[in-house]
């Protein structure tokens, strides 16, 4: 079972991808964050297997809290941290360049 968080400020966003995933026999959404901040704490909690997350929240946006948890997992030296894949409707090159470097898998 791949256990997934969702952190998009948008509820509809957070709504139709906990629908869409939890549909898969190998996908359990286990929680979803509206913030950067809840995210970041979450993830910390829960340790899923996949963090869906967008670019931009208010707040802290989904870079920072990216980095924030590749530098959390690193120093702790987790086998097992989660793959965070960012989400963005931005057509923006950067954005993708700043979400790798932060430690994103995609």
């Amino acid at each position: 079972m791949i256990r997934i968080l969702i952190a998009d400020d948008q509820a509809v966003v957070r709504a139709g991808l906990s629908v869409i995933l939890g549909a898969e026999a190998d996908f359990e959404v286990v929680a979803e964050a509206a913030d950067g901040a809840e995210a970041a704490r979450l993830a910390r909690e829960l340790n899923p297997d996949v963090v869906c997350m967008d670019i931009r929240m208010p707040g802290t946006d989904g870079l920072a809290v990216t980095a924030k948890l590749t530098e959390h997992w690193e120093k702790n030296r987790s086998e097992s941290s989660p793959k965070i894949i960012i989400l963005t409707t931005f057509d923006i090159d950067e954005y993708a360049l700043e979400a790798i470097r932060a430690g994103a898998s995609g």
